[in-house]
């Protein structure tokens, strides 16, 4: 199975020394964890990061009766850490949105983990979970042992840290590790072209059109309805 190290960062100072690591890389995974699978209405819980397959690191941001780092130093200074640096993210779309409403708006490069496995497999599940047994034969850990099912379920931010720091870590670390993957397999199957040049630029509209909405003349509606 897959093993690395996981991190917790609940304190400034273990923020400011992970800081002075991921500025050292490259390519950095990145995942937030929240209170809702709408974007529009998820409140930021926490980020992970990943620079290298042995480790991942999990921010706590907003989790209830714990430690955590003030939102807005995170966002400042990893927005500041990030620049320049490709970004890689299981379904970008999602983080970005959240990202954009907490206070930072994403416009580095991105390699969407997500959309290369659509590439790739067009007809199978795109989930990350099925992208890593896909890939590494690894069952993540899946986010109903967090938070339950049904009535009795809770939102991300009353899960304790050190329970959300692995399952968080995790998503970063897998992304992480695909991102190598899926970059060979893209180009042997040349389609790498048309994931550089063309879906991952257009992520970028797709979100704007997203964060813009749509208006819709009822009028118009209700005559094409007749």
């Amino acid at each position: 199975g897959i093993k690395f190290e996981v991190i917790l960062i609940d304190k400034e100072a273990a923020f400011h020394k992970m800081l002075q690591e991921i500025e050292k890389a490259e390519i950095v995974a990145l995942d937030t964890e929240t209170t809702d699978t709408d974007p529009m209405l998820a409140k930021l819980v926490g980020i992970s990061l990943c620079t290298t397959p042995e480790k991942a690191f999990y921010i706590s941001i907003a989790h209830q009766m714990a430690d955590n780092v003030p939102a807005e130093i995170v966002l400042s200074e990893l927005k500041k850490a990030l620049q320049g640096k490709l970004i890689i993210a299981h379904n970008i779309k999602y983080d970005y949105l959240v990202l954009l409403r907490a206070g930072w708006k994403l416009e580095n490069d991105i390699f969407d983990t997500m959309i290369a496995d659509y590439l790739l497999r067009p007809t199978s599940r795109h989930s990350l979970n099925a992208c890593s047994q896909e890939e590494f034969y690894h069952s993540m850990i899946p986010i109903k042992d967090l938070i339950g099912v049904g009535q009795k379920q809770i939102t991300f931010d009353l899960v304790p840290t050190s329970q959300a720091c692995d399952y968080a870590a995790e998503d970063a670390n897998i992304t992480f590790r695909l991102h190598k993957n899926f970059e060979e397999k893209l180009i042997k199957a040349d389609l790498y072209n048309l994931f550089k040049n063309i879906e991952m630029p257009l992520f970028y509209s797709l979100a704007k059109m997203e964060e813009n909405g749509v208006k819709i003349d009822v009028n118009i509606l209700d005559e094409m309805s007749k």
